[in-house]
């Protein structure tokens, strides 16, 4: 591109604030694009609708709380947002913003629980490879464990990702019923009770899934 096309390109997108220039002469993303973006994007508006209901989960059992959502074609997890635990004794894989399996976490086991039957079928076709250990582990066994998870509406995993770790998750649904997210707590194995857990984490997932639900964006 012309460096000309280039310079009126920008000065027409800063003229409508969807570019910034700032005072050292270089440019960034205006406050019209991410005004757009935060409305356009359903990521982000399920991460803004979630905040306060985490921070609520995250304030009575004071531990790590977080939201992910699923990639069943990459078979992924994907962290939308997080509250940290008061325990600094606590290890975690998840980063926000970033991936594990969907196998090897009770999020993503959850999710895969209350999908579709063909997405079920397809996600567990073949065999699954632990991105960290480099396991190797049978579709038909991840199969085996989702009627029961479906039946209890939760999942709870004990000494999963790390041995320490006993973690608590449930879906969240849209207005049409698909699974969109789900919502997970993690303590150590001597620092949850598991009940409590299990009854704040299904309050806050159906707080949120009313919250989608009333949202035109889902």
């Amino acid at each position: 591109m012309p460096s000309s096309t280039a310079h009126r390109l920008v000065v027409e997108l800063t003229s409508v604030k969807l570019l910034e220039r700032f005072s050292d002469g270089k440019y960034g993303i205006g406050t019209h694009a991410w005004e757009t973006f935060v409305r356009a994007n359903p990521l982000e508006r399920m991460r803004l609708q979630a905040q306060t209901i985490l921070s609520d989960v995250r304030e009575e059992l004071g531990q790590y709380v977080c939201l992910a959502v699923p990639d069943f074609v990459d078979r992924t997890i994907l962290y939308v947002e997080r509250f940290d635990s008061t325990d600094s004794q606590l290890r975690l894989l998840g980063r926000h913003a970033g991936r594990l399996d969907l196998h090897t976490t009770s999020l993503g086991l959850v999710m895969l629980a209350f999908a579709s039957p063909q997405t079920i079928k397809a996600v567990t076709s073949s065999p699954f490879k632990d991105s960290i250990s480099g396991d190797i582990t049978d579709g038909a066994a991840v199969a085996a464990m989702l009627p029961e998870i479906r039946a209890t509406g939760h999942f709870v995993f004990v000494g999963g990702l790390i041995p320490e770790n006993t973690a608590v998750a449930a879906p969240v649904f849209d207005r049409k019923g698909v699974v969109r997210a789900s919502v997970g707590v993690v303590a150590r194995n001597d620092e949850i009770d598991v009940n409590q857990a299990v009854s704040v984490v299904l309050d806050a997932c159906q707080k949120l899934s009313v919250r989608l639900q009333k949202d035109s964006l889902y």
